[in-house]
This record gives C-alpha cells, structure tokens and sequence, in this order.
C-alpha cells in the first residue's frame, strides 16, 4: 500500500504532466476570493487541466463587491501567474 505522501507526489506530477501538454481549449472565468467576502479579481481557468491562465486584479480602491460590479469595471490589467 502507498503512503499519503507518495500518492500525493504521484498525483502532482500527473496534472504537471496534464497542465504542460493541455491546449487550454475549455477555459472559463470565475470570480477569486482569498477569503469569504473579500473580492481579489477574477481568474481565468482550464477547465480540462485546472491551470489558472489569466489573473484579473482589481486596485486597492475600488468598492466592487459582486461578479455583477466587476462586469462594469474597466480596468483591463493582468497579472504574471505562477506556473
């Protein structure tokens, strides 16, 4: 029988594996929260291999506070994403 630790290492590089040779055809955008009620952007994700792609942040100063305000906020900007 495997340990936690060697199904996790395995697991991990299965989706290392899945994310380098995906297309990232099926993406979809989603709204990101670091905690419960406190709104950080959105994040563009592959829905085949789970990557995140594009990080939408959202300035300091802005009082948007659902999916629905974020729509009418102009700011086009992107963050680098880790890999």
């Amino acid at each position: 029988m495997k340990t936690y630790e060697e199904l996790n290492k395995e697991f991990k590089g299965k989706v290392a594996w899945l994310q380098k040779k995906c297309l990232h055809e099926k993406t979809e955008w989603y709204d990101f929260y670091w905690a419960p009620g406190h709104g950080d952007g959105r994040v563009k994700m592959c829905k085949v291999c789970g990557k995140t792609l594009e990080h939408i942040l959202l300035p300091v100063s802005t009082n948007i506070t659902t999916s629905a305000d974020f729509r009418l906020f102009p700011y086009k900007g992107k963050a680098s994403v880790a890999s």
